[in-house]
């Protein structure tokens, strides 16, 4: 079982940066139900929910099946970051065919420079392709007509009372 950490962008902006991380998962096939990845993220460095749709606990720890090959993690900063590098690092746990557990860590460096240092020479476009279909991907299943809610309206029956001719009166229909 090995990681490969790929960065979207190698120098991320310091203030209001955006970035994505690529976790690849090799040799999965060891990889059973009780699989768990942790990421450590550096003060200052933030990130959302996995792109993938994996469950998440509450202390961000993210739950893989056997099926799962990769995970992408957006990384954000919000407000100024005073240091120039940092490390991310990639925690996974999971137990054997023994049933022991076992755990592979690894360190990516990410630097952060003033928003006019970015440049284009450090961009890994196999990340961003990979994103991009990961997004496109999740786009059409969320417009499928299998996930549709239908809410069908109220319908509702005037009854034969003493108040009837009120509620025929009264009643607002949307």
């Amino acid at each position: 079982m090995m990681l490969n950490l790929r960065l979207a962008k190698k120098k991320m902006e310091k203030e209001e940066g955006m970035n994505h991380l690529w976790i690849e998962l090799t040799h999965t096939n060891n990889l059973n139900e009780n699989a768990i990845l942790r990421i450590h993220l550096p003060n200052g460095l933030y990130r959302g929910l996995n792109l993938n749709g994996n469950f998440e606990t509450e202390t961000g720890e993210i739950k893989l099946v056997s099926r799962d090959k990769d995970v992408f993690i957006e990384l954000y900063t919000q407000s100024r970051i005073d240091c120039d590098e940092a490390l991310i690092n990639v925690e996974l746990c999971y137990q054997s065919s023994h049933l022991n557990w076992k755990g592979i860590k690894q360190d990516i460096t990410v630097r952060f420079v003033d928003e006019e240092d970015v440049d284009d020479e450090h961009i890994d476009h196999q990340v961003i392709e990979r994103v991009m279909k990961l997004e496109i991907n999740s786009s059409s299943k969320a417009g499928s007509d299998s996930e549709l809610l239908v809410i069908r309206p109220r319908t509702y029956q005037t009854r034969d009372s003493e108040y009837a001719y009120l509620e025929k009166d009264y009643r607002i229909n949307y």
